[in-house]
């Protein structure tokens, strides 16, 4: 019966290791790209049910970017009197949470709101370092009215490797868009 020699043993497991170190590093670029995606596609979701519970409540829901340290976490929050979430009213406990508080960077390591550092926002304008990565105006809040509109404004990520997207929210229509910063075009455009 015919079997392998030592050396064809060896020279196959050189080869097969050789292969299995090439490919890790790809693995790995794989998957910082999916977790960004992911946490990219998790807020535009998070956005899609505060559109719908706004219209299904008949009331304003928002969701709201909270610092802790240098940490953005999100919550979500339904208007308790009437007058649109406000961050008064959160605080007095009049505009009630309707999500549990969760921090981006537990969900998908990695990944947290910020800019790489050779991103520009959305329209192509450079970014100071440091810049705020929740862009809602003068509030961290992005509030849908139950007649389906919202508060414009973009939301940027970024995760380990480079990636960066936005979350873009579109006020008249309440509906959101994701894009993905391409940094040798220095651009931005659709990710799927």
């Amino acid at each position: 019966m015919p079997g392998f020699s030592l050396i064809e043993l060896v020279v196959s497991l050189a080869v097969i290791a050789t292969l299995g170190a090439l490919t890790v590093p790809q693995i790995n670029r794989g998957l910082e790209h999916w977790r960004a995606r992911g946490a990219a596609s998790y807020v535009a979701s998070r956005f899609a049910v505060a559109r719908m519970q706004a219209l299904q409540h008949n009331t304003n829901v928002a969701i709201r970017f909270e610092r802790v340290g240098s940490v953005i976490q999100i919550a979500s929050y339904e208007d308790g009197n009437g007058d649109g979430v406000k961050s008064k009213d959160i605080a007095a406990g009049v505009d009630w949470p309707v999500a549990p508080i969760e921090r981006i960077d537990e969900l998908f390591p990695g990944v947290s709101f910020g800019f790489e550092a050779n991103a520009t926002l959305t329209d192509g304008t450079s970014v100071a370092s440091g810049a705020d990565p929740i862009r809602f105006g003068s509030t961290d809040l992005v509030s849908f009215s139950p007649i389906g509109t919202a508060t414009s404004g973009t939301v940027y990520l970024h995760g380990s490797g480079g990636w960066q997207y936005a979350i873009v929210v579109l006020g008249a229509t309440a509906r959101t868009r994701t894009i993905q910063f391409d940094p040798k075009a220095l651009a931005w455009g659709d990710p799927w």
